[in-house]
């Protein structure tokens, strides 16, 4: 992780001593059966409104790191990030085991 831009004297967690990782992700998820059509489409939408120079300034002066990913690779954080935060879950007790 990197230092804040906006506030660039304070510690990350991590050089503070805390071993920690924090971030938000926001995704878009649609039923199962989307005609392939409306798929591209749809994908073709968001990433040119993602790579709007309206939206990039945006989201520079509020601080949000962009980034984009499409499916598979979208698929294969998921994926990871599900698992990670699995275990970090069931390790307080959280989530038990189904088998």
């Amino acid at each position: 992780m990197k230092r804040s831009a906006a506030l660039p004297d304070v510690p990350t967690m991590k050089e503070a001593g805390y071993d920690v990782e924090a971030y938000l992700w926001v995704g878009l998820f649609t039923a199962v059966g989307v005609p392939e059509a409306t798929m591209t489409k749809l994908r073709d939408v968001i990433r040119k409104s993602v790579a709007d120079p309206m939206f990039q300034d945006a989201m520079a002066k509020s601080q949000v790191v962009i980034d984009y990913r499409d499916a598979p690779d979208f698929k294969k954080f998921f994926d990871a990030d599900y698992k990670r935060l699995a275990g970090a879950v069931k390790s307080i007790g959280r989530i038990e085991d189904t088998k």
